[in-house]
């Protein structure tokens, strides 16, 4: 709570280096297999050598928070995707799922700070996550976009700037 307040008043630090995706979403991945394996799914990584330039720390974190979502949010044997790309002079990255999706009346509030809807009250969490997610990626200077799939899944795409000093 502490960091997300520092983050969305604007006085959190941010140590941005440039990175290779790759191995840090392997990590990700990695952080939750036993999870994954205790909901028969499967955390699948898809990402050649793309770089970004960010906070490394606080983008794991974020993408952390969406595969623990995607997991809490599915039912067993669930297929979870993270990919990364360049276009267009940002890093893409997706996190896909093939749970419930998120229902209408839900996806305008779900980046609101303790925000629960319906579906997620029975499980564990304080509707902090997808507020802190949305809080670091624009701390970044990007942005992220929620493509619903009801019954077939959900995708976060964050998008990340890559600095016109690198292109």
């Amino acid at each position: 709570l502490l960091e997300l307040t520092e983050v969305q008043a604007g006085t959190a630090r941010v140590r941005k280096t440039t990175f290779p995706l790759a191995p840090m979403l392997h990590e990700c991945a990695e952080l939750y297999q036993y999870v994954a394996e205790d909901h028969e799914a499967t955390i699948d990584v898809r990402c050649g050598s793309v770089n970004i330039h960010a906070d490394r720390n606080r983008l794991k974190r974020a993408i952390a928070n969406l595969i623990d979502n995607a997991l809490k949010y599915s039912d067993k044997k669930a297929r979870i995707v993270l990919a990364a790309e360049e276009l267009n002079s940002e890093v893409i990255i997706s996190v896909e799922d093939n749970g419930w999706g998120i229902p209408t009346s839900d996806r305008e509030k779900i980046w609101e700070r303790l925000y629960r809807g319906d579906a997620s009250r029975s499980s564990q969490g304080m509707g902090l996550g997808l507020s802190f997610v949305k809080s670091i990626v624009e701390l970044h200077g990007g942005h992220i976009e929620m493509k619903n799939r009801v019954d077939r899944g959900t995708i976060f795409e964050i998008s990340i700037p890559i600095p016109s000093n690198s292109i």
